[in-house]
């Protein structure tokens, strides 16, 4: 089969790219040029040192591992432009498969592909379809880590489910961690779910239809810290995500920036009491 693959600068991307390209033909991989200059996953409001996105960039360049495997690789300013549907049709691809991947597919590209087109989406569907599932698991208290490979359709991780696995995950565990865990299995299932696409033998299940709403990017007012959330949300959230955003907290003189979090008591700290149980905070 001819696989064209879309994918990003990403362990969630690579990962399951290298495992692909052992058991098929990658005639080529896509990106979005927006997405191929910027390492880690947008979000909105956060700032990044240059030395991290540059150390970044270097540790998951998905061109750099198209040049050495000898993979074609093209980026488009948007892949439902003209350009990139015109590209597709002439590599006539049998399968495209997507990982890490987050803009929404226009259904002249889903014709193209004989077999269709699917998605690794970083979580257990339906729970936290969209944007950064691993963040909205932590802040919502949801938990379902895992990788899920559906069938692409017109809508946001809407179409039937081929494989799906549970990962566990580890409290204080944080965006990185997470992506290495669940690209792990993204490749497994890939490599599982496209020999049975080759043979006519896969099978598909409809997603339990849900009321949740699709997942944003998360902003620095998503990490506020309020009395109602848990200690365990507090801290968990604050370990994993305060290298990209900003964490506040909400204290009876408005809300302040917080720079250091512990369940410990320590110098300089505050306590601040949440739903269930005391932290100590420093901020500025």
């Amino acid at each position: 089969m001819r696989i064209v693959f879309f994918g990003i600068n990403s362990v969630y991307s690579i990962l399951p790219l290298l495992a692909i390209r052992e058991g098929f033909e990658v005639v080529a991989v896509i990106t979005d040029k927006r997405k191929s200059s910027f390492s880690f996953r947008s979000f909105a409001g956060s700032v990044f040192h240059s030395m991290q996105k540059d150390t970044f960039k270097k540790s998951f360049s998905l061109q750099k591992t198209c040049d050495v495997y000898g993979i074609p690789y093209f980026e488009f300013d948007r892949v439902n432009n003209k350009e990139c549907i015109d590209q597709l049709t002439l590599l006539k691809p049998d399968v495209i498969c997507m990982s890490g991947f987050n803009e929404k597919i226009g259904v002249e590209i889903l014709k193209i592909p004989v077999h269709g087109m699917y998605n690794a989406h970083s979580s257990v569907l339906p729970g936290n379809r969209g944007a950064h599932p691993f963040f909205w698991m932590i802040k919502n208290n949801k938990m379902n880590a895992g990788c899920t490979i559906h069938k692409v359709n017109e809508a946001f991780d809407d179409g039937p489910v081929v494989a799906s696995s549970s990962v566990k995950i580890y409290e204080g565990s944080n965006l990185s961690i997470y992506n290495y865990l669940v690209a792990a299995e993204a490749a497994r299932l890939f490599a599982e779910v496209l020999p049975k696409i080759a043979t006519g033998s896969l099978t598909s299940s409809p997603q339990i239809k849900t009321t949740e709403a699709l997942n944003r990017n998360p902003l620095e007012k998503d990490l506020l810290i309020k009395n109602t959330s848990t200690v365990s949300q507090a801290l968990w959230l604050f370990n994993a995500y305060t290298d990209t955003l900003t964490a506040s907290v909400e204290t009876p003189s408005g809300i302040k920036k917080c720079i250091r979090l512990s369940k410990n008591n320590f110098d300089g700290a505050e306590s601040y009491r949440l739903a269930d149980g005391v932290i100590y905070i420093l901020t500025a």
